[in-house]
């Protein structure tokens, strides 16, 4: 009876881990482009490139952020 009660307990932090897991892979993703643009901004010294790699980071970010406090 006890071990069926922990076994439920681990089963729900396994679901409510799932729900944070998709939102900061998201937010990898996007971050992860993020620097693949500020590296290809550095080499070819353009702005615009470096400003849409500044974007992707704040969408990254707020991934990161509504993965840890889950307000969407």
């Amino acid at each position: 009876m006890a071990i069926s009660k922990v076994a439920t307990g681990f089963e729900q932090l396994r679901d409510e881990s799932k729900i944070h897991s998709d939102k900061f892979g998201i937010g990898v993703i996007f971050l992860q482009i993020s620097i693949l643009l500020s590296s290809i901004a550095t080499l070819s010294k353009k702005r615009f490139v470096w400003i849409c790699g500044l974007v992707f980071g704040a969408i990254g970010i707020f991934f990161f952020l509504d993965g840890f406090f889950l307000f969407l």
